[in-house]
Formats: structure tokens, C-alpha cells, sequence
């Protein structure tokens, strides 16, 4: 049996929620949140953006590190007619993370999250973005000058470069802008920051990649769906059958119309990202379009694996259809895989420590926990759904119990300075 690197014992054994834990735990806030820890996350926009609100309140230097291949909703006319990477989930993590406390900011994140009409004519949503960017739509009167000038600069360049016969039916202004951003500064990164910058994100949001490609997925049912869209999600439509044994394997393609396999590289800053984290997190989410998806990226594996802050692994409580066929232990070795496959030769607990579950109020099947033991993963079993907001198959991870969790976890074994 390997052990684990980190002694998992100095985590309270009382449970994760902090506020209503005995008084031999330690505090979990830091004195200055703008001191705290590093504690990173890999995934898709909304399935922890709770949590990520959460955890705001005790640290402003969690690191979120979102997707970019979604093909479905209103990115999907943004990747057609502007050849950008899909910019919902990181609109919708800037949201998460933002700073409401700052005059200007509540009224901006209506306007950053207000989508335009879906029935409306072409005429009348070009009036509707031409009235925003000339500072005549009444949410820019309940603006600070300094947020309004900032957002009507991206949707002033949105305006400028959009292609002819752009679809806005539906269009997120946030996602309008972040794109008027890629227009303007010519990175999806460099977008997010001055995003980030203007609505006062307690964190870091970034890309994983600059790159372009669309995720492919393979059934063990034998159908290949090209585009997260055609698998994950509420437009996805594939029978029982079809998706019968769950997903074998996804990879990266070209495009819609090519599944060929490509290779995606993580940008720099996002490696460096990874390289400075204090706690790295796998995440609750759509496993594959959300999780999976970030560590296929090249340069991810090896950049976890060459830092030594502990790793672990918070796997869905309830539900997810992309995990059909897929118990505790095959969503590990598929994250070892992913992983691995960045860097031969590592050890599973290079890059994975820990499992965290709620086994008395979550649905994982088998916990594996004579296996995960052999390869030097810790398991850990605490309070961790919220009952509440779970309603049949549908179990949710509580905020709060999530973030104080990882705020102890990163206290007792980072070694942090904060």
C-alpha cells in the first residue's frame, strides 16, 4: 500500500462546516481575504458557482480555470461567425466572483447577464445594442461613469467588428462584450482580465486555452457526438441507448464537421497559474464537458504534477448524464488518465491526494476504498450536501460546508502564509 503524501489526520474530524464546527477548529478566515489562499478550480461555468461565492468571502485569490469549448447557446453564434473559443462560462464565473459590494457593480452584472429578445427583428436588436453603446438604454443611467465607460467600450468594439448577418436573437451582453474584449486586445485572456478588472472579481478567472477546438466523445454504444452540444446539456438528444454504457473516451477535434483528433496547449499564464497554487481542486460538474475537458489540455498534467500543494478530488453527490455507466472508481481513472497522459511516467498520487465525499447523504455507488488506498489516495468522508436545495436525483454540494472544507484543508496542509 502507498501512503499519502499529506497527513490527512490533521483535518478536523468534526465535519466541513466550519461555521457550527467545536471550538478546537481553527478559524478558517483569513484576517485579509485579499491574502488568501491560492485554492484552484478546473471547470465549467455554473455547477460551483456557489461555491465559488462562498469561498469570495474567506479568499480573493481562488483561481478559476474555465473551459472554452462549449458549442451550444449564444457562445455558439460567437465561435461561428467571430472564430473565438466559447466565452459563456467565463462570463458566467466573472459573475460569480464579482465584487457587489462596489457602487456600479450590481447594476452592471444586470446588464452583463441580460440576454435580447429571441423573437425581436434584426432591426430592432441592432437599435437595442446601438442604444446601449451610445449610453441611452436606462441600465447605463444606474451605472457608475467609470463601470458604464468600461462595458460600452466592449460592446462599442463588439458593434464595430460584428460580421454581417450576426444572429443577436438571444445574445448575453456579457458574452457581446467579452468578445468586443477578443476584438480589441486580441486575447480571449486579456479580455477576461479587464473584465475582471471592472467588475472587482474577488479571484482569478482564466481561460485554459487561447486555443480553438470542440470536444468529441466516443459511447460505449459506439456513437461519436462532435460538439459538447450534441452530448451534454439540456439540447442534447440521445436516447437511453444510445448513450447505453456511458462515454468511452472524448478527445479534441477541428471542428464541428471534423472529428479528426487535434491537440490543445494550456496558455502560459494559466500554467503558471497551476504551478502557484496553494490547494488544487477537481470539482463537482458535467464531468467531461466541464472537469475532463481542462486536464486533456497539454502542459495541465505536468504543471500539477510539478506542484507540490495538495490535490482532491470533490466528485458530484447526485446526477450528471455524462457519467452514465461510470462509478467512483472509473471517474478517478479517468482523471488519472487524463492526467497522465500529459506526462508518462507519473504516479496516480502526483497528481491526486484525496477524495472527498458525503457517503451518508450523497449517491456514489461503490466507494473504492481499499483501491484508492493502494494507489495513495485519501479518502475522506464528511458533511457535505446541502438537503435542502436536493430534491430526488438532483444533490447538491452545500456552499458554505464546500468552501469552509477547502479553506481548512488549505490552513492545515499548504503550508500558506496567509
Amino acid at each position: 500500500m502507498t501512503l499519502s503524501r499529506f497527513d490527512w489526520t490533521r483535518i478536523e474530524q468534526a465535519g466541513s462546516s466550519y461555521i457550527d464546527a467545536p471550538d478546537s477548529v481553527v478559524p478558517v478566515t483569513p484576517a485579509d481575504p485579499a491574502q488568501g489562499p491560492r485554492i484552484l478550480f478546473f471547470s465549467g461555468g455554473s455547477a460551483i458557482r456557489e461555491v465559488s461565492s462562498a469561498l469570495a468571502l474567506s479568499t480573493e485569490r481562488s483561481i478559476h480555470i474555465i473551459t472554452t469549448f462549449d458549442s451550444g447557446g449564444s457562445s455558439a453564434a460567437l465561435r461561428c461567425f467571430l472564430n473565438l473559443p466559447a466565452l459563456g462560462d467565463l462570463r458566467s464565473r466573472i459573475s460569480a466572483l464579482a465584487d457587489s459590494s462596489v457602487p456600479g457593480v450590481p447594476e452592471a452584472l444586470k446588464l452583463w447577464e441580460y440576454r435580447l429578445e429571441r423573437d425581436a427583428s434584426e432591426k430592432v436588436l441592432r437599435a437595442a445594442l446601438s442604444s446601449l453603446s451610445s449610453k441611452t438604454h436606462p441600465y447605463i443611467g444606474k451605472m457608475s461613469v467609470e463601470v458604464a465607460d468600461s462595458l460600452l467600450r466592449l460592446l462599442s468594439a463588439f458593434e464595430r467588428g460584428m460580421p454581417k448577418g450576426f444572429d443577436l436573437r438571444g445574445a448575453c451582453i456579457g458574452n457581446l462584450a467579452l468578445a468586443g474584449g477578443c476584438l480589441s486586445f486580441g486575447s480571449v485572456g486579456e479580455s477576461v482580465r479587464y473584465c475582471s478588472r471592472m467588475f472587482r472579481v474577488r479571484g482569478i478567472v482564466e481561460p485554459v486555452t487561447e486555443e480553438l477546438a470542440h470536444l468529441a466523445v466516443r459511447y460505449h454504444s459506439g456513437l461519436v457526438c462532435v460538439g459538447q452540444h450534441a452530448f451534454s446539456g439540456k439540447s442534447a438528444e440521445l436516447s437511453k441507448g444510445e448513450r447505453e454504457g456511458g462515454i468511452e473516451s472524448m478527445w479534441f477535434a477541428a471542428g464541428l464537421d471534423d472529428a479528426a483528433p487535434r491537440e490543445i496547449t494550456a496558455s502560459d499564464s494559466t500554467l503558471r497559474h497551476i504551478r502557484q497554487a496553494d490547494l488544487i481542486c477537481y470539482p463537482p460538474g458535467s464531468f467531461y464537458s466541464s472537469l475532463v475537458a481542462n486536464l486533456m489540455v497539454r502542459g495541465v498534467g505536468q504543471s500539477i504534477a510539478a506542484n507540490p500543494a495538495p490535490k482532491v478530488f470533490l466528485p458530484n453527490p447526485g446526477a450528471d448524464t455524462e457519467l452514465a455507466g461510470h462509478s467512483l472508481r472509473r471517474q478517478v481513472e479517468v482523471i488519472l488518465d487524463a492526467l497522465t497522459a500529459d506526462a508518462p511516467g507519473l504516479a496516480p498520487a502526483d497528481v491526486l491526494d484525496a477524495v472527498l465525499v458525503d457517503s451518508a447523504n450523497g449517491q456514489y455507488g461503490e466507494i473504492p476504498r481499499e483501491w484508492l488506498a493502494g494507489l495513495g489516495i485519501a479518502l475522506l468522508e464528511r458533511d457535505l450536501v446541502d438537503a435542502e436545495m436536493s430534491v430526488g436525483p438532483i444533490i447538491k454540494v452545500a456552499p458554505q460546508k464546500v468552501s469552509g472544507l477547502l479553506m481548512h484543508i488549505a490552513q492545515e496542509l499548504c503550508g500558506a502564509g496567509w
